[in-house]
């Protein structure tokens, strides 16, 4: 039987039956906090059974039957935990696949939640997991580990650089004795006149200026109309 997503029962919905009525309000809580001050929905799903489908297949069905995000930002971001099949996925709307991405996705589930999920800690693994998203969105997730600098590129491309300059040179040379002139002081370079400007680069994610539908309690949370990239990140534990 194919994998149906359960109706949307707040900003976290247990139907795995692992979280005490405390832990449940306790993530609500926090999920609603965070969305007050980004405007951005975080949604948890805490499943009981994967119905023999994969986390992948099941993440993408309920991000995109919940409609997470606001319509026309797809900026909503799903946490699936499932206990019994002991499997987690992240999955970013298309319009914040730029922030959290799928690596930092992976850092989040392997590095902050999985020890807590083998010590069956289900509720602070997920508060760990939201506060990992959390960050990430807002551009303060430090990566796991600084990647490997490629020397072995660098020295190529400084031996190349420094033999494509040499032949300039002579050929530069060999153009001034054939024509018995010298560079004229009007040929000068348009590439110092550059159209790559910082603000370009502005992005329309301004919490400030998105606007939500949904009551920031966590009372009426519902989804808004966003749909899934695809994107973030599977683990298991």
């Amino acid at each position: 039987m194919a994998f149906a997503p359960p109706p949307l029962d707040g900003a976290c919905t247990d139907t795995s039956g692992k979280l005490a009525p405390a832990d449940d309000a306790a993530i609500e809580a926090d999920l609603a906090a965070r969305r007050a001050r980004t405007h951005r929905q975080i949604a948890v799903l805490v499943v009981g059974s994967l119905d023999g489908e994969s986390i992948e297949d099941v993440t993408y069905r309920t991000f995109n039957t919940w409609k997470l995000g606001e319509k026309g930002l797809d900026d909503g971001v799903l946490l699936v935990v499932a206990p019994n099949d002991r499997k987690m996925r992240i999955e970013t709307g298309k319009g914040v696949g730029h922030l959290l991405t799928d690596i930092e996705s992976a850092h989040i589930l392997d590095d902050r939640m999985r020890p807590l999920l083998r010590e069956q800690r289900y509720r602070d693994a997920i508060l760990a997991g939201v506060a990992g998203i959390d960050e990430a969105l807002a551009g303060e997730l430090k990566p796991a580990r600084a990647p490997a600098v490629p020397w072995n590129l660098i020295f190529a491309a400084v031996v190349g650089g420094g033999i494509i300059l040499f032949l300039i040179v002579l050929v530069a040379r060999a153009g001034r004795k054939r024509g018995g002139g010298s560079w004229g002081h009007g040929s000068s370079s348009s590439s110092s006149d550059s159209s790559w400007t910082v603000a370009s680069s502005s992005s329309s994610w301004d919490s400030s200026s998105s606007s939500s539908s949904f009551d920031s309690g966590g009372s009426s949370f519902s989804g808004d109309g966003g749909s899934s990239g695809g994107g973030g990140a599977s683990s298991d534990w």
